[in-house]
């Protein structure tokens, strides 16, 4: 009897931890997050309180970090990270920067609705989210992909190595983009577009902008793309 009775406690006890959720609770204010080791997380906008929620088979293994005004959610090196079975959430009060690196995939829950936002994103990772700004700063290198839907009045876009930006639904009056080395872009602007392409980059311009400005150098490509409704 003694056996049987102590295998289904064991079981029953590692059921129980198995399904207790890991919260880390963020008591320091931050301005910046970075997400990276192949992490895939939700980001929930204007939480009442930060704090990170990680459910699953990596929930211990996960490293939850703040330091000089930016926390920091990543993985050991070499650690394979089971996207089938983890969950993370970051809950956050405001935020100024995001970034996403080492082929993490962001997903913004809730509008982004502030003066200023910046996100970054690299070696693979994506950023997908809904912004409502009135300036927009974005840095994409090595495969990074960003995809933004909304409006923003200025948006600054550096694109090199590849990397991949689709914001053809996100309205803006002026947009300046800068791409090189087979970077790809896809931006709206309904008053003013400033565009550079060098290397084999390539940006398709929507809004139909009073003034587009191009500067392209060894295979840069800028098309203007009308859209007739």
């Amino acid at each position: 009897m003694r056996k049987p009775f102590m295998f289904l406690f064991i079981l029953l006890f590692s059921t129980h931890i198995y399904a207790q959720k890991r919260i880390e609770k963020i008591e320091e204010d931050f301005n910046k997050i970075k997400v990276s080791s192949n992490i895939i997380a939700n980001i929930h906008i204007n939480a009442n309180e930060n704090k990170v929620v990680i459910d699953g088979l990596d929930k211990t293994e996960v490293d939850v970090r703040f330091r000089r005004d930016e926390l920091r959610v990543s993985l050991p090196l070499n650690h394979l990270f089971s996207n089938s079975d983890t969950q993370i959430d970051i809950y956050v009060k405001s935020i100024q920067e995001i970034e996403a690196t080492s082929s993490a995939e962001l997903q913004i829950k809730g509008l982004i609705n502030q003066n200023k936002i910046s996100m970054k994103a690299v070696e693979m990772a994506s950023i997908d989210a809904e912004i409502d700004v009135e300036k927009l700063e974005l840095y994409l290198l090595t495969g990074g992909s960003i995809r933004l839907h909304g409006k923003a009045k200025v948006q600054h876009v550096i694109i090199k190595t590849g990397a991949e930006y689709y914001g053809e639904l996100l309205k803006t009056k002026t947009t300046n983009v800068e791409i090189s080395y087979k970077g790809i872009a896809e931006v709206f602007a309904s008053e003013s577009c400033t565009a550079t392409v060098i290397a084999g980059g390539e940006v398709s311009v929507f809004g139909n902008p009073a003034s587009l400005e191009e500067t392209t150098k060894l295979g840069g490509i800028v098309k203007r793309v009308v859209v007739n409704k």
